[in-house]
């Protein structure tokens, strides 16, 4: 019988101790509450919130009004307010937000992400290294098939840690 540790746990039983990240043990969790119209118009992206490079993303929990057709919605990391893209998909890639998704909202955060990647830092999740990592990230949501015309709320609640 085996007895397997996370790295997490054989960190602390090595000697002399490596100590654990906050952002991965024992760390905050805070939260980013952000809503926006959606304007029913095909390729518009929406800012979200911004983000700092060493903060790890948890959840990016989405709720949404009802937009028939939209079916093909992309997360992921702007280098700007204005829509510059990074990896506009890093988070999700053509997920539907056709249906109203009010009572129990859907996780974007790890559409696209290996579960290995779990728990990193944005700028990682954008590509980066610690050469090239910007001072700040912006989430975006872009509407690749953004469904018909009309208006209707998009609401996220980022959750994630920081060190």
């Amino acid at each position: 019988m085996a007895n397997v540790q996370s790295t997490l746990v054989s960190n602390e039983a090595t000697v002399p101790i490596i100590y654990n990240k906050v952002g991965l043990y024992g760390a905050r969790l805070r939260s980013i509450v952000a809503t926006v119209e959606h304007l029913g118009v095909d390729a518009n992206t929406y800012m979200m919130c911004k983000l700092l490079p060493e903060w790890r993303v948890l959840h990016i929990w989405t709720a949404c009004d009802t937009s028939s057709g939209a079916t093909d919605w992309n997360v992921g990391l702007f280098s700007d307010n204005a829509g510059t893209a990074v990896d506009d998909n890093c988070y999700a890639d053509a997920q539907t937000l056709a249906t109203a998704i009010t009572k129990l909202p859907v996780d974007l955060a790890n559409h696209t992400r290996s579960i290995a990647s779990m728990g990193q830092e944005v700028y990682l999740d954008a590509g980066h290294t610690t050469a090239n990592k910007l001072n700040a990230y912006y989430l975006g949501f872009t509407g690749v098939d953004a469904g018909s015309a009309g208006t209707y709320t998009l609401t996220i609640n980022v959750q994630f840690t920081a060190d």
